[in-house]
């Protein structure tokens, strides 16, 4: 932090100087305006307004002799980082353009615009500006439920994990969208202001974020164990109840959040410990059942596992709920 002493000027007036490093940073010289925002305790100064739309950033990222792993892992983050324009380099890109095209095409806004021998670029088409975080959380909103009833019919072999897969790849997207954009908007003041949010409550979305994408996978995980462990009918009926008590506790807190409702958020916050021992009593019927069988000791110790991985995901998507709570009651 810089310190500037305080110097009186005139009648009544008092001036500061600038650091000559923001002046020319800021391309400022003697006559420009500063605008000046006045927040109480502290002055935010700004330089004269320049349109997003000017701000063109760009990254190469070379991807010679890397795995496609390390690859998908320098674009997303190159995307997260709110690069505009990402330029794919390599001497045999050929040789993973597929995937590379699909990993972009996973990204929401950006668009392939140039592929040749040599390189592969994408640009992003999304105005910031208009873009509405809420209606993004809406979208996830009505995802994950979609994902929790389908769960629901997974476990009794009614709809196959598959499709589940297929929307929770539609919440990923959404969610580095929604990473992208807090982002953005942390680091251009203006975003903020357009979006009318502070930084608290871009933090606060920002998490939200990470637990309903938390939640997504949860709820994924569950379907894909249900549809290859063979589970009773008694199980299946016990696991669509709790999913429907969360689905419920679910949109309680959603509600809450989109209302700013402290009380319901507290409500939430408060019964989860009791859903958490339910899972527990769920655990401990389900190897009780998984030991009475008539199955061979591999198969039971197969069930077993199956048993804790579904019972661990639905006490992580349930504490998923009481950390989203939180977050309203400090919003």
């Amino acid at each position: 932090m810089d310190y500037r002493k305080l110097i009186e000027f005139g009648n009544g007036s008092f001036i500061i100087t600038m650091p000559r490093s923001w002046v020319k940073s800021n391309q400022l010289k003697k006559g420009d305006l500063i605008a000046i925002d006045d927040k109480g305790h502290e002055l935010v100064l700004e330089a004269r307004s320049t349109s997003l739309q000017e701000e063109h950033p760009e990254i190469t990222i070379d991807v010679t002799g890397k795995d496609l792993a390390r690859i998908q892992a320098e674009i997303v983050a190159a995307y997260l980082n709110c690069f505009d324009t990402i330029i794919i380099h390599a001497r045999d890109i050929e040789k993973s353009a597929q995937p590379i095209r699909n990993i972009l095409r996973n990204l929401s806004g950006m668009e392939i615009m140039e592929h040749n021998a040599t390189r592969i670029v994408a640009k992003n088409i999304l105005n910031p500006l208009e873009i509405s975080m809420e209606n993004m959380i809406r979208r996830i909103d009505v995802l994950i439920r979609a994902i929790i009833d389908d769960a629901a019919l997974c476990a009794s072999g009614q709809y196959p994990s598959d499709v589940i897969t297929d929307r929770d790849a539609d919440v990923n997207r959404l969610y580095f969208l929604g990473s992208r954009l807090i982002k953005c908007a942390m680091t251009h003041p203006k975003i903020a202001r357009a979006m009318n949010k502070t930084p608290w409550q871009l933090h606060s979305d920002r998490l939200v974020l990470i637990r309903l994408e938390k939640t997504a996978d949860c709820f994924k995980r569950i379907a894909r164990l249900s549809t290859t462990t063979a589970l009773d009918r008694e199980t299946v009926t016990e696991l669509q109840q709790i999913s429907a008590s969360f689905k419920q506790h679910f949109e309680d807190v959603m509600r809450a959040y989109y209302t700013q409702d402290k009380n319901i958020a507290l409500e939430v916050q408060i019964s989860m410990h009791a859903y958490l021992d339910q899972c527990n009593a769920f655990l401990n019927t389900l190897n009780a059942r998984i030991i009475a069988s008539k199955q061979s000791p591999k198969q039971r110790g197969e069930a077993h596992i199956a048993a804790a991985k579904i019972t661990e995901n639905l006490k992580s998507a349930f504490s998923q709920l009481k950390y989203m709570a939180r977050y309203v009651l400090c919003y």
